[in-house]
């Protein structure tokens, strides 16, 4: 019957000085981010594979593939935005970890080129995770150590993007697609179920009441430019 996050309540234990919700999400994140890229940077050799050796056909279908995810992100982002509103920020990192489980699996499937498109299109409308683990982690920790929070969370996810391609580049190497998609998959298994286990629901507001009135939009140079871009 409350409104607002249990994090100030329930997880005000300091790791380090950081909240221990902070230090248990930027683990399952770093994880998570790790095993997506596992495969990420290989989608255009595994496309030249596809593609028999066509290098035209590879590189056009690695790009609809990618233009598609970031155009279904672009108005999947506001969907779940309100789904998250009314049944929390958790339910919502947790549907956007299973599809990242999801899509690479698919990826052991395919045959030709242009299926990339489906793997892409799934992760585009129902994964997420980045933002999903952000707007967690901001109602689940103390105002005060909310900017320390979110760039611990942060900062793990580049060590994932750095670690990550090199894992992938190992496996490829000694045992093929097959291997790294099948380490992917499983590494990605994991954040799921730690989310479930280990980080706390946030509280979702009260069916019947009304929400805090949200500060006007104030668009910056900078957002103006990154919309241009």
């Amino acid at each position: 019957s409350k409104i607002g996050s249990p994090a100030a309540g329930s997880c005000s234990d300091d790791i380090r000085g950081y909240p221990k919700v902070a230090v248990t999400m930027a683990a399952i994140q770093g994880t998570g981010i790790l095993a997506d890229f596992i495969w990420y940077p290989f989608l255009p050799l595994l496309a030249l594979d596809l593609a028999k050796g066509d290098q035209v056909v590879a590189l056009y279908w690695v790009s609809a593939s990618w233009i598609l995810m970031g155009s279904l992100r672009v108005f999947a982002g506001p969907l779940w935005g309100y789904v998250a509103d009314r049944v929390g920020r958790k339910p919502m990192l947790l549907r956007s970890q299973v599809f990242s489980i999801v899509s690479p699996a698919l990826l052991g499937w395919l045959d030709a080129p242009w299926q990339l498109c489906i793997v892409m299109a799934m992760l585009g409308l129902f994964s997420a995770n980045t933002t999903a683990a952000a707007s967690l982690v901001s109602v689940s920790v103390p105002a005060a150590k909310l900017s320390k929070s979110l760039a611990l969370v942060t900062g793990t996810q580049y060590v994932g993007m750095t670690v990550g391609p090199a894992v992938g580049g190992v496996l490829i190497t000694g045992g093929g697609y097959p291997l790294a998609i099948l380490v992917a998959v499983a590494i990605a298994v994991a954040t799921p179920i730690a989310t479930l286990l280990l980080v706390p629901a946030d509280i979702v507001r009260v069916k019947g009441t009304r929400p805090a009135p949200l500060e006007r939009l104030r668009p910056t140079a900078q957002l103006w430019l990154i919309l241009l871009i």
